[in-house]
C-alpha cells in the first residue's frame, strides 16, 4: 500500500491508536520485552504517528534514544508534532533504504508494522548498522500468521453489510500473505542473526477497538480494496457497530527477538 493514504491518515491515526487495545499493548510489550537488555540507542521502524513505543521506551528513561522512521511523510510530520521528548529523532524512509552508520545501533524494532516491509532487503541493512549484539524486536499479528480464521465473528459482521449495501464480498481475512512462526526465524537467522526469544501475547480487544481502527483511512483502503474510500469507511463502520456490546476476542500477537551474530 502506497505511503500517501497513510500519510493521509496521519492525524486520524494518532487519534485512534491511542484507544485500540492492541496498538497500546502491544507497544507497552515491546518496551517491556527490551527493558530487559541494556540498550540505549533505538530505531523503530513504521513508527506511524502516536508515538506509543516511542513513549513506552522513552518515559523514564531520559538517557535513551529513539530515531522514529516511517516511509508516510505524514505520518513522521504528526508524529514529530505530538511528540514531548527531547531524546527523539524522526525521518522519512523506507525501511529497504534506511541509513545509519554501520555498527552504530542498539536495537532495531518495529511494531505491528515488520509485515509490509521486503524482508530480503531490510533484514540486511539492519544487521549492517547494528552494533556487535544488536538486537531485533518484531512482532505480527494472528492476521499475519497462518493457520485457521480468528475472530470468526468481526468478518461475518462485515461480510453482512457487504451483503446489505450490494458490494463484492471481502476476498481476504487478514494479510493476504501468512507466515508460519517457523518459517519467520528462519527468515531472520538467515541474515545473521540469532533468534534469542519468541513470545505469544495476548490482548483482549472490544467492539469499541474496532470501531476505532476502522476509522483510520488506510485500515479501511487495506481492509476493502474493492471499494471506493468512502464506501469502505461507511461499510466498516456499519459492520462494527452490529458487533454486540459483550463482544470480546483475544488477540494473539507473536513476538520474535533477535541478536546480531
Amino acid at each position: 500500500m502506497g505511503s500517501c493514504i497513510w500519510s493521509d491518515s496521519a492525524i486520524q491515526y494518532a487519534k485512534s491508536a491511542k484507544n485500540i487495545s492492541f496498538y497500546k499493548d502491544t507497544a507497552r510489550f515491546s518496551a517491556e520485552i527490551i527493558g530487559k537488555y541494556d540498550y540505549n540507542h533505538f530505531v523503530d521502524l513504521g513508527c506511524g504517528s502516536s508515538n506509543l513505543v516511542l513513549d513506552a521506551l522513552l518515559n523514564f528513561h531520559p538517557n535513551r534514544r529513539v530515531t522514529c522512521v516511517d516511509a508516510a511523510k505524514g505520518m513522521v510530520a504528526v508524529a514529530k508534532h505530538n511528540s514531548l521528548h527531547t531524546n527523539a529523532e524522526f525521518m522519512s524512509g523506507f525501511s529497504e533504504n534506511i541509513h545509519f552508520a554501520p555498527n552504530s545501533i542498539c536495537c532495531f524494532l518495529a511494531n505491528s508494522a515488520f509485515w509490509m516491509f521486503d524482508f530480503d532487503k531490510t533484514l540486511p541493512l539492519i544487521k549492517s548498522q547494528l552494533k556487535h549484539r544488536g538486537g531485533l524486536l518484531v512482532n505480527f499479528s494472528e492476521w499475519d500468521l497462518q493457520g485457521p480464521v480468528q475472530d470468526e465473528s468481526r468478518y461475518i459482521a462485515i461480510d453482512q453489510q457487504l451483503k446489505i449495501l450490494g458490494f463484492e464480498q471481502k476476498k481476504h481475512k487478514g494479510t493476504p500473505k501468512k507466515y508460519c512462526k517457523e518459517h519467520l526465524i528462519q527468515i531472520i537467522e538467515q541474515y545473521g542473526f540469532t533468534v534469542s526469544e519468541v513470545i505469544t501475547k495476548t490482548v483482549t480487544v472490544t467492539k469499541q477497538d474496532w470501531i476505532e481502527f476502522y476509522k483510520i483511512p488506510a485500515i479501511a483502503r487495506k481492509s476493502l480494496p474493492h471499494l471506493s474510500l468512502d464506501d469502505a469507511l461507511t461499510t466498516l463502520s456499519l459492520a462494527m457497530n452490529e458487533l454486540p456490546e459483550s463482544y470480546t476476542h483475544h488477540m494473539k500477537w507473536l513476538f520474535i527477538k533477535a541478536v546480531k551474530i
